[in-house]
């Protein structure tokens, strides 16, 4: 991103992926696409931490879902109101449980998400954040 011309760092896409790339490349990209929320949330679905460079969305529970869906500990720059809310403290255990787990299991569940509906995604959460912590163990 730090050598693609300014049509390019203003793209979408381009900024997505080079996030998706390397984290620190969320620093180069323009303050236009950070203010957006669709970017903000397929970047903080990439590094859930970078949830902590927007405070307007700290308060979106749909951004921080998806934040502390990636990592556990973007816990703490959501909202007062969030950080005590029953469901997202499940997604937070099931982000702890998750890294638990061996890395195929964890890559295979990733690319399960990836490939399934919204529909079995929400089922296979559901069924995650029901599971007993020692089953992971």
């Amino acid at each position: 991103l730090q050598f693609a011309s300014p049509v390019l760092q203003r793209d979408f896409d381009v900024a997505v992926a080079a996030v998706a790339q390397c984290s620190a490349a969320f620093s180069l990209v323009p303050q236009e696409l950070r203010s957006q929320r669709a970017f903000m949330l397929a970047a903080v679905r990439l590094d859930g931490m970078l949830l902590e460079t927007a405070p307007s969305l700290c308060s979106d529970a749909a951004v921080v879902v998806a934040a502390v869906r990636q990592n556990d500990h973007a816990l703490r720059f959501a909202s007062a109101e969030l950080r005590v809310d029953p469901f997202l403290l499940g997604v937070a255990e099931e982000s702890v449980r998750l890294r638990r787990l061996p890395r195929l299991c964890r890559f295979l569940l990733k690319m399960h998400r990836a490939r399934r509906s919204a529909r079995v995604m929400a089922q296979v959460d559901l069924w995650l954040i029901r599971r007993d912590a020692s089953a992971f163990a």
